[in-house]
């Protein structure tokens, strides 16, 4: 406030501002219009991936973790220098029903993160430009190209299901690469 008040700022005209805004439901309006207007300037132009196909072998504990990371991916993403554009694809289930019980969740895609119950291939067709992100490819990544689509598989297991993400772009016919 001390600052606020050293910049010249009416404090109580924007508290006033924004009790208004929170009342008519113009609020979130504005903080997406806000936030879209910095997207636009900052944003990477690659696009980043969840892919949460695996919760069928996953227990409800690691759903739940699972809920928390993409919770997790969304606020980084939201206040990142440069945010990236993210999907979470395969979203149905105990981990669409945990991240629902959050407010606002349905107000993410008005900050590039959507959410899909569509399959991989369903919401990327182009496989060319899809790189499946898992520690255990042969290929390491040293850059980010911006036409790429970087996944990373929504699994939480905790070392109990070994290579199911390379299995799974495997299976999908999808290029993996790894980090340093």
């Amino acid at each position: 406030i001390a600052m606020a008040k050293a910049e010249g700022r009416d404090i109580e005209a924007e508290r006033r501002e924004m009790e208004e805004r929170r009342k008519d439901g113009s609020g979130w309006s504005w903080r997406n219009d806000k936030w879209k207007e910095r997207f636009e300037k900052n944003a990477s132009k690659y696009q980043l991936c969840l892919d949460c196909s695996f919760e069928n072998v996953m227990t409800p504990k690691e759903i739940y973790s699972l809920a928390s990371q993409i919770r997790f991916c969304y606020a980084y993403n939201k206040k990142a220098k440069h945010p990236v554009n993210a999907k979470v694809t395969n979203l149905s289930g105990a981990t669409l029903e945990h991240l629902q019980d959050n407010s606002g969740f349905d107000q993410w895609v008005h900050r590039a993160f959507e959410h899909t119950e569509q399959g991989l291939l369903d919401a990327y067709p182009d496989k060319t430009k899809l790189v499946y992100l898992t520690s255990d490819s042969e290929n390491v990544l040293e850059t980010l190209k911006d036409d790429k689509v970087y996944i990373i598989g929504g699994i939480v297991d905790r070392n109990r299901l070994k290579w199911a993400a390379i299995n799974r772009a495997e299976e999908l016919g999808l290029a993996t690469a790894k980090f340093l």
